[in-house]
């Protein structure tokens, strides 16, 4: 058995099979890592577990069945599935359902997708500080719906809606750009995770925020074909056994290690272009692109491993 992660307090698939789901899937609106990243990385946790604990994706798949939105939405889109392509759809379903429902004030959980620890680069005037995240956050919320799917005395709908976050909040933390914020002169009062800073991709394109950038990095398309096509190339290219970083098995060293790579990678210590409006947005380098997409590739890589070993704690 894989060590699992420490809690704080397959191949490809026939399209023809899909079409309703195709259909579903066809207007995704760009979020935390976009729906497609985010059922790129649950594929990966599936690919993970298939073969190896079969059990714990019955018993997942078994919970997601008591999901609120599976009855009136998901049991529909996934009814002409093989029994293991439901399961597929359903881990992917639940790892984007936290930004279908940006409008439902029912489940909605803003604070939840971040934490915007202060990042104050070298060479800032004194009077530049940064704030403290606010402490309902991404970690907190990820240690909040764990107890809750832990807790079999709780509803299995109320357990169902925690494991979807599980399912997201994995995804969403391996993003840089969901664990900082950016303190200069130029954004005295915090950049948001890269929210506020403006850039282009290339002179081509209309001005963005660099966030949205690096959340449409793993895939640019909503054709599942190319979503399970993205998840089986990201594990063939990131072996588990090739990523060091696997060693670090709580949810607040994922958490750092993003923190340490949107200094580094995402705003190369402060001195990456950038704009607070769209007037003057600079243009990213070849180079700049390039390492980005092979980075969140990688990030994407250890998200769905790292869910997959949290499924094992969960459910084994």
């Amino acid at each position: 058995m894989r060590p699992h992660p420490q809690f704080p307090p397959g191949g490809a698939i026939r399209a023809s099979y899909f079409l309703p789901f195709i259909l579903l899937i066809a207007s995704f609106d760009a979020f935390a890592w976009n729906k497609p990243g985010h059922m790129v990385t649950a594929g990966v946790a599936f690919d993970s577990l298939r073969g190896h604990d079969d059990d714990v994706i019955k018993k997942v798949t078994a919970l997601l069945q008591h999901h609120p939105f599976y009855e009136p939405q998901w049991k529909s889109q996934i009814r002409a599935l093989s029994a293991e392509d439901q399961a597929l759809v359903l881990f992917m379903l639940a790892s984007a359902w936290p930004d279908d429902v940006r409008m439902d004030r029912r489940f909605h959980q803003g604070a939840w997708h971040f934490a915007n620890f202060p990042y104050v680069p070298k060479g800032q005037p004194r009077h530049i500080r940064g704030r403290d995240p606010d402490p309902d956050n991404i970690l907190s919320a990820f240690s909040h719906n764990v107890k809750i799917v832990q807790n079999k005395a709780r509803p299995d709908a109320e357990r169902a809606v925690a494991l979807a976050w599980i399912f997201h909040l994995v995804g969403d933390v391996h993003q840089p750009l969901h664990t900082v914020s950016l303190f200069t002169v130029q954004w005295p009062n915090g950049d948001r995770g890269g929210n506020d800073f403006i850039i282009r991709a290339k002179a081509e394109n209309q001005p963005i925020d660099l966030h949205r950038f690096w959340d449409d990095l793993i895939i640019g398309s909503d054709r599942l074909r190319s979503i399970r096509n993205a998840s089986i190339l990201i594990r063939k290219t990131f072996p588990r056994d090739h990523l060091r970083e696997l060693q670090h098995r709580e949810f607040r060293e994922w958490s750092a290690e993003s923190f340490q790579l949107a200094q580094s990678h995402v705003y190369q210590f402060g001195k990456l272009p950038g704009s607070v409006d769209k007037n003057n947005a600079p243009v990213l380098t070849q180079s700049y692109r390039m390492n980005a997409k092979a980075l969140a590739e990688r990030r994407a890589a250890l998200a769905g491993y790292r869910l997959a070993d949290v499924l094992e704690q969960l459910f084994d």
